[in-house]
């Protein structure tokens, strides 16, 4: 997914874009969620934080067409058809412990402050800095109890997709050569 957000930024002419990590998969119900506050701007799938970006600019008012979906000028090249069942715009940011709430359906009762994405096709030890404050790359034990479900759900990996565990620390020089998919976990006390 791409979300294109027109701003006054300089050497910026389409709108600054923020590019999701999560794919949208055939036959299945997502979540979806844009935050802008103040100038980060986040994108938020089945109440996981996927990605954000802190704006250049201020934002341009349009006065033109909104598109959720394809645009008329490209639908020709994007031919993915899909439902929405239900879209909602506020006019103040909504708080991520909301998102969580209303799409915690969406991961089949896995909570989803649970995990967060770390980061995709980075090695170890990038791996290792990538989770944020209160989250840790997910134990094996973490990953076969939901993580490899979440993982699956929202796009982060195919068949062949390497997934770091907190295990490959204890010998960071076995994996030297390897890339993989960081999934965080949260750091429950």
């Amino acid at each position: 997914m791409k979300i294109y957000l027109k701003t006054n930024a300089e050497n910026v002419t389409e709108g600054e874009i923020l590019v999701s990590n999560a794919k949208i998969a055939n036959q299945r119900w997502l979540h979806i969620s844009v935050v802008k506050a103040n100038n980060n701007l986040k994108l938020y799938v089945n109440g996981i934080l996927d990605s954000q970006i802190l704006l250049k600019g201020d934002i341009e008012i349009n006065q033109g067409d909104l598109y959720i979906g394809n645009t008329p000028g490209m639908s020709k090249n994007c031919l993915f058809p899909f439902y929405i069942d239900e879209l909602r715009y506020y006019d103040s940011p909504v708080t991520e412990f909301n998102i969580q709430a209303e799409s915690s359906p969406a991961l089949g009762g896995i909570e989803p402050g649970f995990l967060q994405f770390g980061c995709k096709e980075c090695s170890l030890s990038d791996a290792s800095t990538s989770c944020v404050d209160g989250y840790h790359l997910c134990t094996s034990i973490e990953l076969h109890t939901g993580g490899y479900q979440v993982a699956r759900a929202m796009g982060w990996l195919d068949w062949n997709t390497h997934i770091w565990s907190h295990g490959a620390l204890k010998s960071p020089g076995d994996f030297s050569s390897l890339k993989g998919l960081a999934v965080c976990c949260m750091d429950l006390k």
